[in-house]
């Protein structure tokens, strides 16, 4: 089967790289076909697997293309070329809506990954980009990416007023996808690479990954 994963988010600094790294681990980790399309303009991926592959000299488990957002028709020709794939491909895609060659990854993605933090700056900025998203999956005929939320590097609890507004956003996103396991802040997370995830890694994003794994694995249904 055939699957494209969106991580997603005009927010910077959610951790969205980061993510897309750590579940492509984790798939490989678990025996899963899976690759990665870097199009974010900062290529945080593909650097680091470059910078992998000279420091460890071994083989790479899984593919990593840097292939930063051009024009529509090459992207729409990606997206093609993406579907061909028998496994996961995980895209990391950038936080600028305006371009136009990312309405055809978007439009084509089977799941969108958006993380999220708590403070006021991010999910302000995560509800506008959901807006758009949707508002883009009204104008556009086909595109039903299933929208997954998964708040990322919480480093707190909160108080009860905290966790009452936290719970009201996470209420909201529920009424247009699916709020996922939190991920919380850990050093282990902090040094992570394109090559293996670790078995303290897989503790911190086990739940979190597993409920992603079970939902995509139910769309084949």
């Amino acid at each position: 089967m055939n699957h494209i994963i969106t991580f997603a988010n005009q927010k910077g600094g959610v951790g969205k790289s980061t993510l897309a790294i750590l579940f492509a681990n984790y798939l490989c980790w678990k025996k899963m076909n899976v690759c990665i399309i870097d199009t974010d303009l900062q290529q945080t991926i593909a650097q680091m697997r470059k910078s992998d592959l000279d420091f460890y000299a071994c083989e790479a488990p899984y593919s990593v293309q840097g292939f930063p957002v051009s024009d529509v028709d090459t992207m729409r020709q990606l997206m093609e070329n993406a579907r061909k794939f028998h496994g996961c491909v995980l895209i990391d895609a950038p936080g600028n809506l305006s371009q136009d060659g990312l309405i055809p990854i978007l439009s084509k993605t089977d799941f969108i990954v958006c993380p999220y933090r708590y403070d006021k700056a991010t999910t302000a900025s995560t509800s506008t980009f959901v807006k758009a998203i949707l508002r883009m999956m009204r104008e556009i005929q086909g595109m039903k990416p299933q929208l997954l939320f998964t708040p990322n590097n919480i480093y707190r609890k909160g108080n009860i007023e905290e966790k009452k507004v936290w719970k009201q956003f996470a209420d909201t996103f529920e009424m247009v996808g699916t709020v996922l396991p939190t991920v919380p802040t850990r050093a282990v997370l902090e040094r992570i690479d394109t090559i293996e995830i670790t078995p303290s890694q897989r503790d911190v994003v086990q739940e979190t990954f597993d409920y992603m794994i079970k939902i995509i694995r139910d769309s084949e249904l």
